[in-house]
Formats: C-alpha cells, sequence, structure tokens
C-alpha cells in the first residue's frame, strides 16, 4: 500500500489561555506567547490558530518541530510546556490544555501529522482505510464531556459528535484517479501542504504524558500497519466507520463497536492495534498510561466527570481544570485510583436518528447529525417509515421533510 520515506511525524496541540476570570485571553497576549516560544525555541512551529465560528478567540497550538524519534517527541515537548506553564504563572494566566471550554464550548483538538508520504493518490488510498481506526483513536483521547450549555452530558466527546465546529469531519471519499483536496476530514490528506497525513479526530489532550504517548501510538501503528495490510476501501468499512465514530463519542472506551460485521469491544481493537504497531521504528519503548487506561477503560472525560462531582458549577470546574494542569501527574494518579469501567450497550442509531426527528424536521438536519451518506440515510428513513414511526412530506418549496407520528 505504500511506505514514509522517511519516517517523520509532529503535532499540533491546540490549548486554551486565559484569563484569571476563565474568560479567553486577550489575542494579542496569545500571540505574543506564541511568538516568544518560537524565539526561544528556534525548532518549534508554535503559534496560534482560531477557537470558533465567529474567530472570536485564539487558542495556543503547541506544534512540533518535524520529528524523527520519541526521544525527540519527549524532549521537545517538556521543553515547551515547561516554559509555556512558567510564562503563564508568570502572567497570571491559566493554561487549559482540553478539549473544550468547559464553560462556552468550542472545539480544542490534538493533530498528528504522519509522513513523509508525497504521492497524493498513494496518501488517499491509505487515508480512505485508516479512517476505520479513527474512532479508536478518538475513543483513547475522549476529552470533551461538558460542553457550555449542554447539560445533558450525553457524551465523552461533544467535540467529536458536533465535528469539532467543522474542524475534524466525516471523510469525504472521492473516486480513485479524480480525488480532489478536502481540508478537516478525520483523516486528512496533506501531501500539497506537508508530506504528510493528518489525524484530526482526537480532543486535546490535557496531561502532557498522554500527548506524548498518543502521538507515538498513532505514528507507530500507521507504520506497523502500512507494513502488514492489504485492506481495502469499501462501503461497509466507510459505514462501520461513521457508526463507530458516534459510538466513540458517546461512550468513549466504554464503547462497542461493530468491526467487520462483528460487535467488538474498542479496547480490545486497541490492544490489537497496539500489537500491530511498530514502536521499534521510532525507539518507544512502551505505553505504560495508555495500557493502564485501556484496562481501566477509562479517558481523561471521565477524569473530568469525576472532577464534575465535586465542582458542579462549570466555572468552577473549568478553574480546578486549569489548576490541575500545573500538576503533570494528575490524571495518573487519579488513573491508579480509577475503578475499571464496564463496556457499554451501543445506542442504536435509528433511535438516535428517531430522537432529533419532531415535526417538519428538513432532511438536511437529519443528515447533520452523523454525515450517513444520504442513500443510507434515506433507507433508514424509509424504514422508520415502514415502522410507522415517522411520515415523510415532500414539498416544492421545503423539499423533505419529517415528522414523528408520537412526541
Amino acid at each position: 500500500m505504500g511506505t514514509f520515506e522517511p519516517i517523520t511525524f509532529g503535532y499540533e496541540w491546540e490549548t486554551l489561555i486565559l484569563k484569571p476570570d476563565l474568560s479567553l485571553a486577550e489575542n494579542r497576549d496569545v500571540e505574543w506567547l506564541g511568538r516568544y516560544i518560537r524565539n526561544r525555541f528556534p525548532w518549534s512551529r508554535t503559534g496560534i490558530d482560531y477557537l470558533g465560528w465567529g474567530r472570536e478567540g485564539r487558542l495556543l497550538e503547541i506544534r512540533s518541530g518535524i520529528l524523527k524519534s520519541y526521544t525527540q517527541l519527549v524532549e521537545e515537548t517538556y521543553l515547551q510546556i515547561e516554559e509555556i506553564r512558567r510564562v503563564c504563572k508568570e502572567k497570571e494566566w491559566i493554561f487549559l490544555p482540553a478539549g473544550s471550554h468547559p464553560a462556552i464550548g468550542n472545539a480544542v483538538g490534538l493533530h498528528v501529522h504522519m509522513g513523509s508520504i508525497y504521492d497524493f493518490s498513494v496518501a488517499t488510498r491509505i487515508a480512505d482505510v485508516l479512517i476505520k481506526y479513527a474512532p479508536c483513536f478518538s475513543a483513547l483521547a475522549s476529552n470533551s464531556p461538558i460542553w457550555g450549555t449542554d447539560l445533558k452530558r450525553e457524551f465523552k466527546s461533544y467535540r467529536v459528535l458536533r465535528n469539532a465546529d467543522y474542524n475534524s469531519t466525516v471523510r469525504r471519499i472521492s473516486r480513485e484517479g479524480i480525488a480532489q483536496f478536502f481540508w478537516g476530514d478525520d483523516v486528512c490528506v496533506k501531501t500539497d501542504i506537508h508530506s504528510t497525513i493528518e489525524l484530526r479526530i482526537g480532543d486535546s489532550a490535557s496531561s502532557e504524558e498522554l500527548t506524548k504517548q498518543y502521538v507515538a501510538f498513532v505514528i507507530a501503528f500507521v507504520i506497523g500497519f502500512l507494513k502488514k495490510n492489504t485492506q481495502r476501501f469499501s462501503k461497509n468499512l466507510y459505514i462501520e466507520y461513521i457508526e463507530n465514530r458516534f459510538q466513540a463519542a458517546r461512550y468513549g472506551l466504554q464503547a462497542r463497536f461493530t468491526w467487520d460485521g462483528k460487535d467488538r469491544n474498542v479496547v480490545d481493537i486497541l490492544w490489537d492495534m497496539m500489537d500491530t504497531a511498530d514502536f521499534k521504528a521510532i525507539g518507544c519503548n512502551g505505553l505504560g498510561l495508555i495500557e493502564e487506561m485501556l484496562q481501566k477503560r477509562q479517558t481523561q472525560a471521565d477524569f473530568c466527570l469525576f472532577i464534575h462531582k465535586f465542582h458542579g458549577d462549570v466555572f468552577e470546574l473549568t478553574r480546578e481544570l486549569g489548576n490541575l494542569t500545573g500538576r503533570e501527574n494528575a490524571f495518573r494518579d487519579y488513573l491508579s485510583k480509577a475503578p475499571q469501567l464496564p463496556s457499554l450497550e451501543p445506542l442504536r442509531i435509528d433511535d438516535f436518528i428517531l430522537s432529533y426527528i419532531t415535526k417538519e424536521t428538513p432532511i438536511s438536519y437529519i443528515y447533520e447529525l452523523l454525515n450517513l451518506p444520504y442513500g443510507v440515510l434515506t433507507e433508514r428513513l424509509a424504514k422508520l417509515i415502514k415502522e410507522g414511526k415517522i411520515i415523510r412530506e415532500r414539498t416544492p418549496e421545503y423539499g423533505e421533510r419529517y415528522t414523528r407520528t408520537c412526541i
């Protein structure tokens, strides 16, 4: 299928910089901090990104240089984080790496670049198969269970459920030979910008240690996968990917997936992926924190929800999370005492779709829930019509709309 020549990788770790009142830091301050880190460490690519639809704030995006080994990953991440923490303490800013700002929402992610690869067609074939594994990495990285005013607390990654404010979306598929560049897919081919394939689905990590291990796991797995894989893209693979993406967002490491037509716990799939990963290729000897997470089915989202029990107000929770970022071992300490969580029965996709249909609900709104292909979605809606649960109305003015028969 193709290999990386040479093996290089990198990451973009989006983080929040807050004022003492928990509001976003001034744009000019975040921009200054990005410039300061680049000047302090010339190999760094750290800078800013935008938060939210209205571009109302700035994220500090901690960017590695081009990495070739796990040792380099560990050393350069440590140097940047320690300096960022020092500056934030000096300026009385709150450094908050997390999948969202609990009080206001908005998506904050951790992106991994995998390379080097230059042929767009080859990279596209690889990305079209790697989407199968993207929900597994999403489950592992879940870290946005509190999303502003959404009080349901039903998902461990609201960021993925909401397509990361359209910065990490279901991968769009084009026919081989006429594939086009798309930006922002869960697995994004970027050979025209960088010599990489980018995994964008992961929530931002609150733990420096998890960031390093997650990045290492992604690149080591893909290297090992490319040496052995003979799998090809298929419609079934694509539908399972979209449905598993939803289950990962809802349940994290407690999720159960449909995998090659069979029911499997996501942690069992991730253990298999650990066996496939070629850690020697990047000089990594093991991922102790991730292994403990898999053993206990615990994620940073579960850690956040645990803290939320004692800090019910979202602003109190945000402050406490900010305090904990000063303690690098906070998540590991929690994990060492946390119980093993059970796997959970998956929510039926049809039931989820039905729950969002009320009166005269446009099909475009239903499509946005999961981004299932329209042909697949209309088949599911036809089934619900046959079961007498919804009715369909078609008009020239409004197109296709659906109404639940019993609300």
